[in-house]
């Protein structure tokens, strides 16, 4: 029964095989198969000739490719408030924050600068002291901005920055005279060497990647003038919130005084009562107390004197704004950039 299933089926197949064949599409198909059969066999050496030019021409356009194709950069990054340090150690930079808006190609980092003094205080680094450098791995006509704020603290502005510019540095040079010594312990270096180092010492580098955290579309190039005033307003705004840390700080200060003072009213009502041992911890309690009165005390002085320094500042803050609104106060010139692919240095 299988066997007369199976021959029935093939017996079909055979018929659809034989209409297949006979059907003017496969004739055509095969029509054209046999011309294209002949035309191969005419101009096979031409095709063979055109398989090996093809395939050198793939390698060459391989090799090309792999000659321009972006070089993966390694680039030791600085971070935000990272602080670098010069050698020659006439100071430091911080770096506060750093944004990048790539649709108006712009960038603004901000950096603090500071310098230890011998008797362990620090002042900022002087503005006409400090020189800067700007620098793109790949060649940009982009411009840079130092915008001062306060005395220890500048906004740079980088404006005409596109996205392809893939890294970028600013070399910070720290002209401030310094007192230490140039360090060679067998004076093999030469007088060349030795310029070199000292004027190595006297620079700090800021190197750049764009990365998602400081993409930021709220930057606008607003031009110079109105973009000094606004970094202004916003410096004025920290020094503000700092006050109002100040004031929180020094009520605090004073609820912990008056804590430990009905504290102390307590221990000295109940001492009466207490045996010799138990009146001399009690002195020591009442010693504690009244030293931690006085660093409250302390703390409530240090805050008060932060809040009428931050006030000063703030009155500066505001001239500075009049001033530029006026044009009293002319802004530094543009620095333009250069290019420079050696991110080692």
């Amino acid at each position: 029964m299988n066997n007369r299933k199976q021959n029935k089926i093939l017996r079909r197949v055979e018929v659809l095989i034989k209409q297949l064949q006979d059907s003017s599409f496969f004739k055509k198909l095969k029509n054209k198969y046999s011309r294209f059969q002949d035309w191969h066999d005419e101009h096979v050496s031409v095709i063979r000739i055109l398989t090996v030019i093809s395939c050198v021409a793939i390698m060459g356009l391989l090799l090309l490719g792999t000659k321009f194709a972006p070089v993966p950069l390694q680039v030791n990054v600085t971070g935000v408030n990272k602080t670098l340090d010069y050698e020659n150690e006439s100071g430091s930079i911080k770096l506060l924050s750093k944004m990048y808006n790539p649709k108006e190609n712009i960038m603004v980092l901000s950096i603090q600068t500071t310098r230890q003094l011998d008797a362990g205080s620090t002042v900022p680094i002087p503005q006409n002291q400090l020189k800067f450098k700007l620098q793109t791995y790949n060649p940009e006509k982009a411009t840079m901005q130092i915008i001062p704020t306060t005395s220890d603290k500048f906004t740079l502005v980088v404006r005409h920055l596109t996205p392809k510019y893939r890294a970028l540095k600013v070399k910070v040079i720290n002209n401030t005279p310094t007192s230490t010594p140039y360090v060679d312990g067998d004076d093999s270096d030469t007088p060349a060497q030795k310029r070199a180092y000292k004027k190595a010492g006297k620079t700090v580098t800021l190197r750049v990647v764009t990365n998602k955290k400081m993409i930021n579309s709220s930057i606008r190039d607003s031009g110079r003038k109105t973009f000094a005033i606004q970094t202004t307003k916003r410096e004025i705004d920290h020094q503000q919130n700092l006050i109002t840390s100040n004031k929180k700080k020094i009520i605090a200060a004073k609820k912990l005084i008056s804590i430990d003072k009905n504290n102390i009213a307590a221990k000295k009502s109940d001492d009466q009562y207490n045996t010799t041992g138990e009146k001399k911890s009690t002195q020591d309690t009442l010693d504690n107390l009244q030293s931690d009165i006085a660093s409250q005390n302390a703390t409530i002085k240090t805050n008060q004197d932060a809040i009428k320094i931050h006030n000063q500042k703030i009155e500066l803050l505001q001239q500075q704004i009049a001033d530029v609104q006026s044009g009293v106060y002319k802004l530094p010139g543009e620095i333009q950039s250069t290019q420079n692919q050696n991110f080692a240095k």
